[in-house]
């Protein structure tokens, strides 16, 4: 089996084609014998859950890696390694006390003992599970559950409402629904039997749930177990055979994982997630972007939400992967439920992970508290001049790091990094990671770039999404440009199919082919073949450029495409990305101007959250305060005063005057809006990224004034 150890691995090389094969479109992929054979496939896509697709080989690389499952994985990660910790977490009672510990072996066994259990109560093969909680055992073991027992899993974000629960569990036709407590079971109360004709049982982890059914019991839709309770079925020994046949008669090609998009307009789609897929994709990143150890055990934290793809990629599908079929193995640390809500780095301290992965907003938060606490600490003129000097270090490395650098390291990296920088990384957790940390799911500003790599932390950019397995593109050093997402992961095809009067010159929307490339959205034929076209190219809906190197750099998204009232077609990304660049009080800002005059801004600052921790408070916080010299503390404060607009309508200014190419592109004017998008709110969706639609829903009668004015 092709293999990800050795010497590191060697700079990515690719082909790139202009003009094929329509005019306009542009080609970038591997060699013929690297790239996968897509003649092997019947159709293009499948939209029923018990199809089998055929696996599109490459003749050599990571192309040609033979085919396999989830579940005989995680059986060879226990039958090799079993003694080594597969699952950690902290002492719910007190964090101070070692971590909770679970071997490959021991979780291989709770795996096929809650496989048992589903078949205990009806779970057919090619049925499902759904899973709506925190990041736990509980979770994974469900989640390998699901596939053991022939069939698929299906994340829920725990921030999803009571009809989209019921939405995703009747379009999967999940069999059991695995809940954490109250708080995610009353959300199916009220819902008929006959709205989940499939559900047969709802199992709770995380609580005691006892006094709630005594009074709403008999309002859900199935009866409710606790974990032991399921557990204590999957111990009748008659149902191991079942298992071990569904388990043998699983192929590559079936269905492992159902990933509901998240979405900014529209029902949630169901993309069909194979085992070749997922595994595939995940290898092939990690070819380009980390040389897995033989000797030192990988570690990540895991506390993205687990319903996302990259999180199942980093969390529950690569540890498997690493640990069943390549050299060391790899260890989870589940957070605390609360990390996005401080304690994250806590837990990143304490575990000092080997590799991490974070979306934008997380490294934003982090730079916003390094930021504090400098701007609060007061060093001599001495150590000061050693810090400054320290990070001109790092930026001259992370120069060297991109396209045209010479590779390796700043004369002085040595030093600055052991008398100053390693101090922040240990800070931070990030004494292991500094240089494997990764960045995606939604566009990440520059200045996060700049401001980590001054710290001697390069973060490298991955772009993909849930109907690529989280495959697509990925940074390596030396390949690495500010502002793009990198160069296509090996074995891949893209091809930037132009549009005339859409798309600028050399640009084009971002069609991806591969191993990675998804079975199709269940039970959705059209939508599918919107997707996926009759050469097996997916249409990813990013418009994007590329270099004479293969470097990638998404330019916005066609759906988000603003049409002004003249017919100027303009992509609000960018103009949104330099706003935040420039205007670090901002933390989010959205372009108006589709079928209007000109553009405007809607713009939110950064806030304190309020204690409950979903909403956000109207209190300003970190660079929001002192912004322009202003003296407000509030954002009713900072609408009103005078030199808190100036200085944003400076930037703005700034923008018209630097970056804007014609006038239908400058910005006219701005409305500052009370709270910060977020997801209770509405304006974010479960992965960050912005509801558009939503918002100009939010403030239509702010907008109408603001273009009444």
């Amino acid at each position: 089996m092709f293999g990800l150890c050795g010497p590191s691995p060697r700079l990515p090389t690719v082909t790139v084609k202009k003009d094929c094969p329509n005019s306009g479109d542009t080609y970038i992929g591997p060699d013929d014998d690297l790239a996968c054979d897509y003649s092997v496939r019947k159709s293009p896509f499948v939209t029923a859950r018990d199809a089998c697709v055929e696996i599109p080989m490459a003749k050599e690389g990571v192309g040609a890696i033979k085919p396999t499952t989830l579940p005989k994985l995680l059986k060879a990660a226990a039958e090799t390694k079993g003694s080594r910790t597969a699952l950690q977490w902290e002492d719910p009672t007190d964090p101070s006390k070692p971590m909770i510990k679970m071997t490959y072996k021991e979780g291989y066994d709770e795996v096929c003992q809650a496989a048992r259990a589903l078949v205990h109560y009806g779970m057919p093969v090619f049925g499902s599970v759904a899973i709506l909680g925190f990041n736990c055992k509980a979770w994974w073991v469900a989640y390998h559950s699901g596939m053991m027992a022939g069939g698929s899993s299906v994340g829920i974000y725990t921030t999803n409402n009571a009809s989209a629960c019921e939405y995703v569990c009747r379009h999967s036709e999940a069999t059991v629904v695995f809940v954490e407590n109250e708080k995610q079971l009353c959300k199916y109360e009220g819902v008929t039997s006959s709205a989940l004709p499939d559900l047969r049982v709802f199992v709770v982890w995380g609580e005691d749930v006892s006094a709630y059914l005594a009074s709403k019991g008999a309002s859900l839709p199935a009866p409710v177990v606790t974990w032991d309770e399921f557990m204590a079925k999957g111990q009748d020994d008659a149902l191991k055979g079942e298992v071990e046949t569904r388990m043998a008669n699983t192929k590559p090609g079936h269905c492992a994982s159902l990933i509901y998009t998240s979405g900014t307009t529209g029902t949630p789609k169901g993309c069909m997630i194979s085992h070749d897929n997922c595994i595939w994709s995940s290898r092939a990143v990690i070819n380009r972007v980390k040389q897995p150890s033989a000797t030192v055990p990988e570690e990540v934290v895991s506390y993205l939400p687990l319903s996302h793809i990259a999180a199942q990629m980093g969390d529950l599908i690569y540890p498997v992967i690493q640990t069943g079929c390549l050299a060391g193995h790899c260890i989870i640390t589940f957070a605390r439920p609360d990390a996005l809500k401080g304690t994250l780095g806590d837990t990143l301290k304490k575990v000092k992970p080997t590799m991490f992965f974070g979306i934008p907003r997380v490294y934003e938060k982090m730079m916003e508290r390094i930021k504090s606490v400098a701007a609060s600490t007061k060093n001599s003129a001495i150590k000061q001049a050693l810090i400054d000097w320290a990070k001109q270090v790092g930026k001259d490395r992370l120069e060297m790091q991109m396209v045209g650098g010479r590779g390796g390291n700043p004369i002085g990296w040595g030093l600055a990094k052991g008398l100053v920088l390693k101090k922040v990384h240990a800070a931070l957790g990030f004494d292991r990671c500094w240089d494997t940390c990764l960045v995606g799911a939604a566009p990440t500003p520059e200045a996060v770039f700049h401001f980590f790599g001054a710290l001697g932390i390069i973060i490298k950019d991955v772009f993909g999404m849930s109907e690529t397995a989280a495959g697509g593109m990925a940074a390596v050093y030396r390949h690495m440009k500010i502002g793009a997402c990198g160069m296509p992961i090996p074995g891949e095809e893209v091809m930037l199919k132009h549009q005339p009067g859409r798309d600028a010159p050399g640009c084009g929307e971002l069609c991806i082919r591969g191993r990675n490339v998804m079975m199709g959205y269940l039970k959705d034929e059209a939508k599918s073949a919107e997707t996926i076209d009759a050469e097996g190219w997916l249409h990813s809906g990013d418009v994007a450029t590329t270099d004479e190197n293969g470097i990638i750099k998404i330019t916005g998204r066609i759906k988000e495409i603003i049409i002004t009232a003249g017919g100027e077609n303009l992509a609000p990304v960018p103009i949104e990305e330099f706003i935040k660049t420039h205007c670090p009080a901002i933390s989010n800002c959205m372009v108006l101007g589709d079928k209007l005059k000109y553009l405007s801004l809607i713009i939110t600052l950064h806030t304190k959250t309020d204690p409950q921790g979903d909403m956000m408070s109207n209190e300003l916080v970190g660079n929001a305060l002192g912004y322009g010299g202003s003296a407000a503390t509030t954002v009713d404060e900072a609408r009103t005063d005078v030199s808190y607009n100036t200085a944003i309508q400076e930037v703005i200014n700034k923008y018209n005057d630097e970056a804007a190419v014609s006038h239908a592109q400058r910005l006219q004017k701005f409305l500052l809006v009370d709270n910060d998008f977020t997801i209770k709110g509405g304006e974010l969706t479960g992965t960050l990224k912005v509801r558009r639609a939503a918002i100009v829903a939010k403030y239509d009668a702010e907008i109408q004034r603001l273009y009444e004015e």
